[in-house]
């Protein structure tokens, strides 16, 4: 999987909206905010990435929060 292919996976930053999102081995950040999820410490290569893009796209469900389950 290539790098475009990746961030075409990514979902906006979830604290400014921005779309330029870069993947890196052990990390996600916003070129727009600086915003970063997550570090994944001295983790490397593409299964790290995918878990870097897996932990940046995971979002509480619209139901969190409101006594739902």
């Amino acid at each position: 999987m290539t790098n475009d292919e990746m961030s075409d996976q990514l979902k906006p930053c979830p604290f400014c909206g921005g779309s330029d999102i870069r993947p890196f081995d052990n990390s996600v950040v916003c070129n727009s905010c600086s915003a970063s999820r997550p570090d994944l410490g001295h983790c490397v290569g593409a299964e790290c990435r995918k878990d870097a893009i897996a932990a940046w796209n995971r979002r509480p469900s619209s139901a969190a929060g409101k006594g739902e389950a």
